[in-house]
């Protein structure tokens, strides 16, 4: 069974994803994924995704020599 869990630390509050399952003894066991931040109006803000090094070093070279980026974002 799968839930959502609010969890406060350091005055932040997160929600989690807990999953239980049982494992081959029979004992309940849980997963727990962090989805990410609660603001106040208790819309979630997601965690930052770490961009693939290719990327990384294309965004490096583009600020360095102070290019423009040819795509336009909407």
């Amino acid at each position: 069974m799968t839930y959502l869990k609010k969890r406060l630390r350091n005055n932040i509050t997160y929600l989690y994803e807990i999953q239980g399952y049982r494992d081959k003894n029979g004992k309940v066991k849980h997963k727990e994924k962090c989805l990410g931040r609660l603001d106040d109006d208790g819309t979630l803000i997601t965690k930052k995704r770490k961009l693939p090094s290719q990327i990384k070093k294309v965004r490096k070279i583009i600020t360095k020599f102070n290019l423009r980026p040819v795509h336009k974002k909407n």
